[in-house]
């Protein structure tokens, strides 16, 4: 063997170790996050009866509603899209916890932005699917800012005082929403 080749057999295992090493030492310190309910966030900050929080919907007939008007019910809201598979994937969950829990408001909030998704496509998806849930529609997709959603499905989990206790980003579990509606109730 040529000396040049030896240098390389030698060379090749120190940068692996150095990397992996290096690798190692830059995310000792992160942490996975994990999709549960967030800690209490201040109420003054983060409560559905501040403006910033608060977001009109409509019904499948055009009334309007808005989430103010449950303040006083513990709330579970949904925000998904029936193009969305993991919205779609977790409505037999939700269909099933909001039986389960008949006193706590379970909000689900399409997003129907008349584009990608409409108030047509979603009712005839719940329908298809044999999904026994009202479902609202938000189609100025204004919570989507307000809530400062990056993807969706999203929920948000508030108290009776209308004070969000936290948000579960992506696909819920059966064990996040559990724990999420425990920390509502009284």
């Amino acid at each position: 063997m040529t000396k040049k080749n030896w240098l390389l057999l030698l060379i090749v295992p120190v940068l692996l170790i150095g990397s992996y090493v290096l690798y190692q030492k830059l995310t000792a310190d992160y942490e996975m996050p994990v999709t549960a309910p967030e800690p209490p966030i201040e109420e003054e900050v983060k409560s559905i009866t501040d403006e910033s929080f608060d977001f009109t919907y409509e019904d499948k007939n055009g009334k309007r509603g808005k989430l103010s008007d449950h303040k006083g019910k513990p709330i579970v809201v949904n925000f998904w899209a029936s193009w969305c598979p993991p919205c779609r994937e977790e409505m037999p969950l939700f269909e099933k916890m909001k039986k389960e829990n008949p006193d706590v408001d379970f909000l689900f909030i399409n997003q129907a932005d008349g584009q990608r998704e409409t108030q047509d496509l979603a009712l005839e998806f719940l329908e298809t699917n044999g999904i026994e849930i009202e479902t609202y529609f938000d189609k100025t997709t204004d919570t989507g800012y307000k809530y400062g959603l990056a993807a969706l499905p999203a929920t948000v989990i508030i108290d009776q005082d209308g004070v969000i206790q936290g948000r579960i980003m992506g696909q819920v579990s059966e064990e996040a929403l559990k724990n999420g509606i425990e920390l509502i109730k009284e």
